[in-house]
């Protein structure tokens, strides 16, 4: 009994400080999230604040956060088709050549469903999905979720070989902690890894959705900043009037 005591002991002492590292890096990402907004100024280049921003969001985790990542994206409902289809906002990290740039269907034909991938099903479903890929003797793709979608690689030798051996898609939802008001799914943050453990972790899972949150808030301030810049267009034009 006292061995099974302290061994409890230790693992609670053990998640605290786990918990405790996890979140004086996210302080930093509190710390970066207000240092910037401020810059945020400018209607002509409100976007491109806003992209840098993400920018440094998505680097910091994979040089800080997710030891072992490969690649973080950010994908965004692509307004041109009606939102139907998310593309890619901001890419960071290793990039080849061969890789061909992902869409994924989150209208509601059925036909389409095939299209929607794993980032679709995150956004739709309004929850992560983390994906194991290996590769056989034989050279052959094996995936333990079958809306993984397997794309030809240009240049490619392996041809629908990707260089990434898992991937997690994480949605980013805006909405009411207590439920009493629907979320919002607003896009979605993948990371990718050469290695297949590399997303596992509670921990690692846990750093993801806090990532998202923050790029929630970033879109939130982004939308203030840009209302109110609409605004006083407006009555300067009036008085100009």
């Amino acid at each position: 009994i006292s061995v099974l005591l302290i061994l409890c002991v230790f693992g609670t002492f053990y998640r605290w400080y786990v918990d405790r590292k996890m979140w004086e890096k996210m302080l930093t990402f509190n710390e970066v999230l207000l240092r910037y907004p401020p810059n945020l100024i400018g209607k002509d280049d409100l976007d491109e604040r806003l992209r840098k921003l993400i920018d440094i969001l998505l680097t910091y985790a994979l040089q800080k956060l997710l030891p072992g990542s490969r690649r973080g994206v950010l994908l965004l409902p692509d307004r041109s088709r009606n939102d139907k289809y998310l593309i890619i906002s901001n890419s960071k990290g290793i990039h080849h050549e061969y890789e061909m740039v992902d869409e994924f269907y989150i209208g509601d034909d059925g036909d389409k469903l095939e299209l929607r991938g794993i980032a679709g099903k995150a956004f739709k479903e309004q929850k992560p999905f983390l994906v194991h890929l290996h590769v056989t003797a034989d050279n052959k793709l094996e995936k333990d979720d079958d809306d993984y979608m397997i794309i030809k690689y240009k240049g490619s030798e392996d041809g629908d070989i990707p260089p990434y051996r898992s991937l997690i898609c994480v949605p980013v939802l805006d909405g009411s902690p207590t439920n009493k008001v629907p979320k919002i799914s607003l896009g979605v943050v993948c990371f990718d890894s050469q290695y297949r453990t590399t997303f596992d972790s509670y921990e690692s899972k846990k750093r993801i959705e806090l990532l998202t949150k923050h790029i929630c808030a970033a879109f939130r301030t982004y939308n203030v900043l840009r209302s109110n810049l609409d605004t006083d267009t407006k009555d300067y034009v009036k008085e100009k009037a």
